[in-house]
């Protein structure tokens, strides 16, 4: 979970991450701090059930959350699966720029046959090339 430069969680608790999750792994309670602002009151991801595709952080308005390229929070015990804002927030962050696209092969094959080195291969964002139906 991101925080802005004063510490406040960067999420507006809209409740978009837990609507699009397509495993229902993510519980969001709202409620209203003293400025007025949204805020999540409760921030839960039960990890055991979580496919890390990655649609939570392509539907967040607020870029709050951002996914890593390696597994943050293991754990030894199924009960310590289900994360709450806290353990968000204390995680170590390691999510970078480039965080939840697909890197392409950097080799692929000429006319020939032969195997060569791509320059400049980038990623791409893999959900964009879903289709929903109507």
């Amino acid at each position: 979970m991101k925080t802005n430069d004063e510490g406040d969680v960067n999420c507006v608790g809209c409740e978009l991450c837990a609507k699009i999750c397509p495993c229902d792994c993510i519980t969001v309670v709202p409620y209203e701090d003293e400025k007025g602002n949204r805020r999540p009151k409760v921030f839960d991801i039960d990890l055991a059930r979580c496919l890390y595709c990655g649609l939570c952080e392509d539907a967040c308005p607020a870029d709050a959350i951002k996914l890593g390229q390696e597994y943050e929070v293991a754990t030894t015990t199924t009960e310590a699966l289900v994360v709450h804002l806290e353990d968000l927030i204390a995680a170590p962050r390691k999510a970078e720029e480039g965080a939840g696209t697909v890197i392409p092969a950097s080799l692929a094959k000429d006319g020939s046959g032969k195997t060569i080195a791509q320059a400049n291969v980038k990623g791409y964002d893999w959900w964009q090339l879903l289709k929903r139906q109507k």
